[in-house]
């Protein structure tokens, strides 16, 4: 594609045509619109990357509801938003926790560069295809099925309106009548398309868009090792985001990924342990495990290490209730202590991964990446099938200048991630294999 297009322009280099989709000129502009228009891909479905939704439904809208029930208003943009599953998933979301949604003004403008999609996504109606993430009793709440089609119900459609436009030439418009700014833009697998210096631009300009205490959230690794300027990143247990905050100095960049979720799911899901008669034979009752499910989903961390660490007085080999309390001293800050816990895990079952995987996230976190590199590479060699630590691994050797390497990371990544069944979820990132298939590609392309 790119080949073609310098060839139609005459230009020689990839630099070259790199420089001319830079320009702030008429044919740079055209050009642009032309490359992401050819790129752009118009599948979606409802609630896409349940992490990230879940952060907005537990988290992030609750705290703009609080914020704003005085004025009872929401402004929200869906950059990106194709034929518009994901501007109507939050409308939807909204309804759902908002119980007197009809007395709040919400307005959420969805964007894309093809009005083909935009023309879809204002009739909304949406084939079976649509709703892989969406349970039986939200379709037919707010949906009319009539054969294989399903129509939004109104009142939902018209909470959103559409605009075509590209994200780097755009204008980031006011809602009517509402000049303060926007509370949550969602540019998710957008940034990907444009290269780093257009990408940056564009995270500067959908920053001046917010307004303070206001959330962008991206796709999993498109801000990764780029300047935030005043946007500082936000941990949270479901994914994670990017908040705007007070003029002062410039945030560093988010690592990796999410540091230290709060609970294991993600790896004890995937990666099979190699049994072990030491501690297999001590299971922690299942009342504690659900009571500490429950503190680390309310961040009471401190209470989940008091019932831990009373558990690892009765059994300190279990090698469960080690590497929870080490993920909690861990989100304490008390690395000390979580990386003494994960030492005796790996006593226990040294053929297990996770313990490496929590190690390199700390070791990331004190700024040791040798360190960090040294346990990923551990962990891709217990278990070479998990995909985060290629990325994890990507990630540093990047920070650390060292591209030729990163790329062979996100290479692996790629070829593991094509070996998975193409609608298979993949943890933590909470989105398809194909998609991140997709991702990757484009990713390798930069």
């Amino acid at each position: 594609m790119a080949t073609a297009r310098m060839a139609l322009h005459g230009l020689s280099s990839l630099e070259q045509y790199g420089d001319m989709l830079e320009a702030d000129t008429a044919q740079g502009r055209l050009e642009r619109e032309e490359l992401i228009s050819h790129f752009a891909v118009g599948e979606s479905y409802f609630f896409r990357d349940k992490g990230q939704f879940d952060l907005l439904k537990h988290k992030i809208f609750p705290e703009l509801i609080e914020r704003n029930k005085t004025g009872r208003t929401l402004n929200i943009l869906s950059a990106g938003c194709a034929t518009g599953e994901e501007p109507y998933s939050l409308a939807i979301l909204l309804s759902e926790i908002i119980p007197d949604i009809a007395e709040w003004r919400v307005h959420i403008l969805g964007t894309d560069i093809k009005e083909e999609f935009l023309e879809k996504a204002r009739t909304a109606v949406y084939s079976e295809w649509s709703f892989r993430m969406v349970p039986e009793e939200v379709r037919k709440k707010y949906f009319t099925r009539k054969g294989g089609l399903f129509t939004l119900d109104p009142g939902i459609k018209r909470m959103v309106t559409f605009h075509r436009g590209n994200l780097l030439d755009a204008v980031f418009p006011e809602p009517a009548g509402q000049p303060r700014g926007l509370d949550l833009i969602l540019c998710r697998n957008v940034l990907i398309y444009y290269r780093r210096t257009m990408a940056a631009a564009i995270v500067i300009k959908m920053t001046e868009a917010l307004r303070e205490g206001g959330y962008l959230i991206t796709g999993h690794w498109e801000l990764f090792s780029s300047p935030l300027g005043i946007l500082a990143p936000r941990v949270f247990p479901e994914s994670f985001a990017y908040q705007r905050v007070a003029e002062g100095p410039a945030q560093k960049p988010i690592p990796p990924v999410p540091h230290l979720p709060v609970f294991p799911v993600a790896l004890k899901a995937i990666m099979p342990r190699t049994p072990s008669s030491t501690h297999d034979t001590v299971r922690e009752p299942q009342a504690v495990l659900t009571d500490v499910h429950t503190l680390f989903n309310n961040a009471a961390y401190r209470k989940a290490v008091a019932l831990l660490e009373k558990e690892l007085r009765k059994a300190p080999e279990d090698f469960q209730a080690l590497c929870l309390a080490a993920h909690a001293y861990a989100n304490l800050g008390e690395h000390g202590r979580a990386v003494e816990l994960l030492r005796k895990a790996i006593d226990v079952d040294p053929l297990s991964a996770e313990p490496y995987a929590l190690l390199a996230h700390i070791a990331e976190e004190n700024g040791d990446a040798d360190a960090a590199k040294g346990y990923l590479e551990k962990v891709i060699y217990l278990y070479p099938a998990l995909v985060s630590p290629y990325l994890d691994l990507s990630a540093i050797h990047e920070n650390m200048g060292e591209a030729e390497k990163a790329r062979k990371m996100r290479q692996a990544a790629l070829s593991v991630l094509k070996g998975l069944p193409k609608e298979s979820i993949v943890e933590p990132y909470g989105t398809t294999a194909a998609d991140l298939v997709h991702h990757m590609e484009l990713l390798l392309l930069r």
